[in-house]
């Protein structure tokens, strides 16, 4: 008997001009662990892009997600020392939506691309609290490093660390793993859908757009 499966739509994606959009949030990182998850679409990515950025001048302290010289990566920093910096591998093509997850524990930071492990870092890795906010498509301090793409579906988890089963789930079915700490949906809004009310700030004049990310099927 062939397998049935039910399909749910995501509606809307929030687009970021690579000029002065920039969402901002009220959370807190945890030092101690988090994991985060968001799709992302990367019509052409500049070097320094920070597609989510907790971090200080310098830059120092806390953690991003950036398009450097390198390719895409997930890196952490104590004070001025960059502690881990996992590069996407292979890197990531113009024009295609991808799930990034990564999640950081003291000793163990991993990073995992549409739901594979991309890459992990295992030993020494503590990270110093950012001054600053947390922000999604520009540098956090400043007025730089815009992001240019388009982002869906932001969650945000505090003190939990998603195993791979949480991650499939996530990637394969849209089942949400519990106690987030915010989720961003980007149906032509910021608000917060986890129940938080942890909701963003938009700044700039972001645009909504229906290129979204593949439908979630399950199995019934």
């Amino acid at each position: 008997m062939a397998t049935r499966f039910t399909v749910r739509e995501f509606t809307k994606s929030i687009i970021y001009d690579g000029s002065n959009d920039f969402v901002t949030l009220t959370i807190v990182p945890s030092v101690t662990s988090f994991s985060c998850a968001f799709w992302l679409k990367t019509p052409p990515l500049d070097v320094n892009d920070r597609i989510v950025d907790w971090q200080d001048a310098g830059p120092v302290n806390g953690f991003t997600f950036v398009q450097s010289s390198s390719g895409f990566q997930f890196v952490i920093r104590n004070d001025v020392t960059t502690v881990a910096a996992i590069t996407a591998s292979p890197l990531l093509r113009n024009g295609n939506w991808y799930f990034i997850v990564g999640t950081y524990e003291v000793n163990s930071v991993k990073l995992y691309i549409n739901a594979i492990q991309n890459g992990s870092t295992d030993t020494s890795v503590t990270m110093t609290a950012a001054a600053t906010t947390l922000t999604i498509g520009r540098r956090a301090p400043s007025s730089s490093n815009y992001m240019n793409g388009l982002i869906d579906n932001f969650m945000f988890w505090n003190d939990k660390v998603l195993t791979q089963t949480e991650i499939d789930n996530l990637y394969y079915s849209d089942i949400v793993p519990s106690g987030l700490t915010t989720h961003l949906n980007f149906d032509d809004g910021v608000t917060d859908s986890s129940g938080s009310a942890n909701n963003g700030t938009a700044n700039g004049s972001p645009a909504y757009s229906t290129d979204v990310r593949f439908k979630a099927r399950t199995a019934l």
